[in-house]
């Protein structure tokens, strides 16, 4: 059986060019093998208004209960999204409301 310790997750956490954190996107569990491992992730940054972000990626494990043990963690790299014309909008509007703008919510019926 695989012991507890054998599991790594990843997450991205998002920040804005003066380090304010934006959110959180999980890559779930990462396939690893013994030696040197690597893996390729993608996010979607349509949320994003346009500016400069940094990522910070964490290898961690949880479990039942809601424990989570960190193995490792790194600033893992800058981007940024370019002012372009469909996002005028986003700057305009939603610069006082933060950085991200999230999915539209849905009514639930009763």
């Amino acid at each position: 059986s695989e012991s507890k310790n054998e599991r790594a997750l990843i997450k991205a956490v998002i920040f804005t060019a003066d380090r304010t954190a934006v959110g959180v996107t999980y890559g779930g569990e990462l396939k690893t093998q013994p030696g040197n491992n690597s893996a390729d992730f993608e996010f979607d940054t349509s949320y994003l208004i346009p500016g400069r972000y940094s990522v910070d990626l964490k290898l961690y494990d949880e479990d039942d209960h809601g424990h989570v043990v960190y193995y490792d963690q790194c600033r893992g790299f800058t981007f940024s999204i370019a002012e372009c014309e469909a996002a005028i909008h986003l700057r305009h509007w939603f610069n006082d409301w933060g950085n991200a703008v999230l999915p539209c919510f849905r009514q639930l019926l009763r």
